[in-house]
C-alpha cells in the first residue's frame, strides 16, 4: 500500500483530514439526469416555468443516410449506423422514467441515387413523438432505421422543432456524419431562422467522423441556436457524446468545455493547455471510486490553478441527512513521481448531501521551481466517489489556468473578519432571471435584484469583484413559505466562486453563507476580506480563498427537508438579493486562461511537451493515484491496486498553506 503524507512545504505540518467512511462511486453512461427536477431554467425562461415542469423536451435526430452504411472506423467491423444505433439504444436504456424524448430519422426509406434525390430529401420521419415512458418505442425505431438515403439536415431541423412544445426550453440533439445534401434550405440558415423566431430552442450537434466542411456546418447550426458541437471518431466516442449532450440538455444545466479524456495514471494523461474542458467519469462495476489525470506543462516560476465541477442529474431531493446519498469530488496536483506539489487543494465543495447539485474540487500549485513542482510536466488528479447516482457516469467540467512567473504578492495577507452583509436595497419590481450553470451566469452590476425560486432550484448570477474590493450580500424575503404545515427547513445557500470557480469562503463556513427563507428578517454575509493576491499566503484558509480578482459567480441553492414533495414544490419564494461591492478596484493577476489546444486534447501546443525518460515515466505509472488518497483507513489513507484500478476516496477539505 502506498502512503503519502501531504505536508505544508513551509511548516512541515501534515495537512488535516476529516475522516469518513470509504465510499463507492459511479457507473455507466451519464443518464438518469434527464427529467427529474426543478433546476432554474436558462436565462430568458419565464419565472413560472420553474418547478416540476423543468424537464427539457428533446428530439434526437438520427442520420440514416447512405453514408452511414460505411465502416465505423474501429476494429469492431461495425458500420456507422450500427455504432449509432448501439449508442442511441444505450442512451435510451439509461433514461429516467420522466425523460421527454422523441426520435426523428432521415434517409431511411429511400435510395441515394440521382433519381432518388427529390423523394429522399423529403424522407424525414417522426418515429417516436416527444413524450415520457416511451423507451421500447424509441428502441424499436432506432433498430429499424436502415441507412440508404440523402441527408436533409435543414428540413429535419424544422420537422424536429415542430414536434416540440410551443413554449419553454426545448432541445434537439443532431447526429450526422456529413453535410446537408438536400439544401435548400441550408441547414445553418434554418437554425438561424429558428433562433430569429425567438424560439427557446438549442441544437446540440455531434459530428460522427466528419470532414472539415461538415464540421463547419454542424458547428454553425449549434452556434446559431446557442447549442454545442462535439466530434466523435468512433462508436465509443459517439456513445459518450450522445449521452453527455442528451442528458445534460434535458436537465437544464449547460455543461461546457472542450471534450477531453483523462488518463488513468499520470503516465497516460493527455496534455491540456489553459482553458475549459469536459470529461465524463464512469466506474467499472464494483469499484469504489475513479480517478483521472491531466498533464500541464509549467515553466520556471509558473503556478497552476484548477477546478473541477461534477454535474449530477437533477433529483430535487432536498437536503439528505444520510451519507449514503453523498456525491464526492477531489483534486490534487502531483509531479511525475506521484508526489503532491500542491500549495493547497480542497475537495467536496458544495451540497454533497443533496445529490442533485454540482460539487467542486480545486487546487493550486506553488511556483514551479525549488519550492514547488519541478518545471516541466505536472499532473492534475481528479477523483470521484460517493454512492449518489452510483449507476451513472457524470460529466466533469475542468478549468485550467496558469499564472505567469513573477507575479508579486504586495503587502501582508488580510485578516478575516465576520461580514455582516450588505444593507438591503429597495424592491426593483421586475424579477431577475438566474443562470442555470457557471457558464450561463448573467453578469450584473452591484445592486438589488428580485428573485423567485422554488424548492430544489439552483441558479447563478455573476458580479465583478476586483483586487482590493470586497463583496457583501443581503437577502430579504418578500413572499415566502409561511405555512406552518410546510417543512421547517427552508434555506437559501449562497456560495461565491472566483473567476476560475475556486470557492471564496465566508466566515469560516466552507460552502458559503445562508439565509432562512421562512423568515422576513434580512440575512447577510459576504467575503471575509477584500480580494488580494497576497491573501493566498495566509495561514487562514478562509482569508486565503479571497485571492483572485475578476468576475465572481454566486451559486444560489434553495434547499428544504422535503425536497420534491409536491406541496413544497408549489410554494415559491420571492426575495431581494442585494449585491454590494466596496473598495477601489486594483489590477487583477494576469492569469493565462486560454491556450492553443486541439479539439481532442492530447498535446499542448502552447510549448513543446517535456520529454519523459523511462525512469520518470515508470515512477509516474507506479505512483498511480496515490496523491489523491492518503494513509491507512484510520489515518485517512486509501488503498490502491494497480495504477488506475479501484480507489477509495477520502473526503477532505484541506488547505495546505
Amino acid at each position: 500500500m502506498l502512503r503519502t503524507r501531504l505536508q505544508d512545504r513551509r511548516t512541515g505540518r501534515t495537512a488535516p483530514f476529516r475522516s469518513r467512511r470509504l465510499i463507492p462511486a459511479l457507473g455507466a453512461a451519464l443518464v438518469a439526469t434527464v427529467g427529474l427536477s426543478t433546476l432554474a431554467p436558462a436565462p430568458g425562461a419565464e419565472a413560472d416555468s420553474r418547478g416540476n415542469d423543468s424537464v427539457v423536451p428533446t428530439v434526437l435526430i438520427l442520420d440514416a443516410s447512405g453514408s452511414m452504411a460505411e465502416p465505423d472506423g474501429d476494429d469492431s467491423g461495425a458500420t456507422r449506423m450500427e455504432a449509432a444505433q448501439a449508442a442511441a439504444t444505450g442512451l435510451v436504456d439509461q433514461l429516467s422514467a420522466d425523460a421527454e424524448l422523441g426520435l426523428v430519422a432521415y434517409g431511411a426509406n429511400t435510395g441515394s441515387g440521382d433519381a432518388d434525390r427529390e423523394a429522399s430529401c423529403e424522407d424525414i420521419e417522426t418515429l417516436v413523438p416527444v413524450g415520457s415512458g416511451n423507451a421500447e418505442a424509441l428502441k424499436t425505431g432506432i433498430a429499424e432505421a436502415t441507412p440508404s438515403g440523402y441527408t436533409p439536415i435543414g428540413a429535419s431541423l424544422r420537422v424536429a422543432a415542430e414536434q416540440l412544445p410551443d413554449e419553454g426550453p426545448r432541445a434537439i440533439v443532431l447526429v450526422s456524419d456529413g453535410l446537408d445534401t438536400c439544401a435548400p434550405p441550408p441547414a445553418c440558415e434554418v437554425a438561424e431562422e429558428l433562433e430569429a423566431q425567438g424560439v427557446d430552442l438549442a441544437v446540440h450537434a455531434i459530428g460522427f467522423r466528419v470532414d472539415e466542411e461538415a464540421r463547419a456546418e454542424l458547428s454553425c447550426i449549434a452556434d446559431a441556436t446557442g447549442g454545442t458541437y462535439s466530434d466523435a471518431q468512433d462508436g465509443d466516442e459517439l456513445a459518450k457524446q450522445l449521452v453527455v449532450r442528451t442528458t445534460q440538455t434535458m436537465q437544464g444545466y449547460e455543461v461546457s468545455g472542450t471534450p477531453v479524456e483523462g488518463g488513468d495514471a499520470p503516465a497516460s494523461a493527455p496534455t491540456v493547455a489553459p482553458g475549459e474542458y469536459l470529461d465524463t467519469f464512469a466506474l467499472e462495476a464494483g469499484a469504489e471510486s475513479t480517478a483521472k489525470y491531466y498533464r500541464v506543462d509549467l515553466e520556471e516560476g509558473e503556478r497552476l490553478h484548477a477546478t473541477a465541477t461534477i454535474v449530477p442529474p437533477p433529483a430535487n431531493d432536498g437536503l439528505t441527512l444520510y451519507e449514503d446519498d453523498s456525491l464526492n469530488l477531489d483534486m490534487t496536483i502531483v509531479d511525475g513521481d506521484g508526489d503532491s506539489c500542491a500549495h493547497w487543494d480542497s475537495g467536496n465543495i458544495g451540497p454533497q448531501l443533496r445529490g442533485d447539485a454540482p460539487v467542486l474540487a480545486e487546487a493550486s500549485s506553488d511556483p514551479a521551481g525549488p519550492e514547488g513542482c519541478a518545471p516541466g510536466p505536472v499532473y492534475l488528479g481528479v477523483a470521484r466517489g460517493g454512492p449518489a447516482h452510483a449507476d451513472q457516469p457524470l460529466p466533469v467540467e475542468l478549468v485550467v489556468a496558469i499564472e505567469p512567473a513573477g507575479a508579486e504578492s504586495p503587502g501582508a495577507p488580510a485578516e478575516a473578519a465576520a461580514n455582516e452583509g450588505a444593507e438591503p436595497g429597495a424592491d426593483p419590481g421586475d424579477v431577475t432571471e438566474l443562470g442555470a450553470s457557471f457558464s450561463t451566469a448573467p453578469l450584473h452590476e452591484p445592486g438589488t435584484y428580485a428573485i423567485e425560486m422554488v424548492p430544489g432550484d439552483l441558479g447563478t448570477i455573476a458580479v465583478d469583484v476586483h483586487e482590493g474590493q470586497q463583496l457583501s450580500w443581503a437577502v430579504e424575503v418578500l413572499e415566502g413559505p409561511q405555512d406552518a404545515a410546510l417543512a421547517d427547513y427552508h434555506e437559501l445557500t449562497i456560495a461565491t466562486h472566483n473567476p476560475i470557480r475556486q470557492l471564496v469562503r465566508e466566515n469560516g463556513v466552507s460552502n458559503g453563507g445562508s439565509a432562512n427563507l421562512r423568515s422576513t428578517t434580512p440575512s447577510g454575509g459576504g467575503m471575509p476580506v477584500p480580494v488580494g493576491i497576497a491573501n493566498r499566503e495566509s495561514e487562514d484558509f478562509v482569508a486565503g480563498s479571497a485571492w483572485l480578482g475578476g468576475t465572481h459567480t454566486l451559486q444560489l441553492r434553495y434547499d428544504t427537508s422535503h425536497g420534491s414533495d409536491e406541496d413544497e414544490a408549489q410554494v415559491p419564494v420571492l426575495f431581494l438579493l442585494t449585491l454590494q461591492v466596496d473598495g477601489e478596484a486594483g489590477e487583477d493577476p494576469a492569469l493565462i486562461t486560454e491556450g492553443e489546444a486541439p479539439d481532442n486534447p492530447t498535446v499542448d501546443d502552447r510549448r513543446e511537451p517535456v520529454e519523459e525518460d523511462e525512469e520518470t515515466a515508470a515512477g509516474a505509472d507506479g505512483a498511480g493515484v496515490s496523491p489523491l488518497l492518503v494513509g491507512a483507513i484510520a489515518a485517512g489513507v486509501v488503498a490502491l491496486g494497480a495504477a488506475g484500478a479501484g480507489i477509495w476516496l477520502v473526503r477532505r477539505n484541506r488547505a495546505r498553506r
